[in-house]
């Protein structure tokens, strides 16, 4: 059965399945329709998902997973549950203006605890348009220690979102930091 290869691919009835419902393989036309659309519509979805390892002290591991298209990447980082509320808190503002954009990032930062020496998880919302769109961009890279600095493992995507799709992300940010939730996502269709 073919599945479309790239997003936004036109469907036509003739490349979505030839066969008929049989109880050989249990779905009707409809159902393997639904199932193929299903299908190429997850995986043209942009999405960030979070997931929170609270320590038990005021901090933990935050962990995310970054698709955007068929590219994904992962990455994590330690940050206090004040760092964490402050980024909710940032979010939830309304409108989102340049040089006050919601800023998450983390790795390892240097000796005086200043100056991010090598970001493992990097999150930006950051005004795109006039007409309120948003851009996402998210960094997840895997910590490189001095021999593997020419085997870099990052990912950086960018991707689009509104107000509405922020503010349905927040709140469930706000439900996995008070451990209400196993994970948090932020997800917007493509263009």
């Amino acid at each position: 059965m073919p599945r479309p290869r790239r997003c936004g691919q036109f469907l036509r009835a003739g490349n979505i399945s030839n066969r008929p419902f049989s109880p050989a393989n249990g779905r009707s036309g409809n159902d393997t329709i639904a199932a193929i659309l299903q299908a190429a519509i997850a995986e043209c979805m942009n999405t960030l998902t979070l997931r929170y390892n609270a320590n038990e002290g005021q901090d933990g591991e935050l962990i995310a997973d970054v698709a955007i298209g068929q590219f994904k990447g992962s990455g994590s980082a330690w940050f206090s549950l004040k760092q964490l509320r402050e980024f909710c808190r940032l979010v939830g503002i309304y409108p989102i203006t340049k040089g006050e954009e919601p800023v998450l990032a983390g790795g390892f930062w240097d000796k005086s605890g200043d100056e991010l020496k090598e970001c493992h998880l990097g999150i930006w919302i950051s005004p795109h348009n006039v007409r309120g769109s948003l851009k996402v961009s998210i960094t997840v890279a895997e910590p490189a220690s001095d021999e593997e600095a020419v085997n870099d493992r990052r990912l950086t995507a960018n991707f689009l979102v509104n107000y509405s799709d922020v503010e349905r992300f927040r709140g469930e940010f706000l439900a996995l930091l008070e451990g209400q939730s196993e994970q948090a996502i932020l997800r917007a269709a493509p263009n």
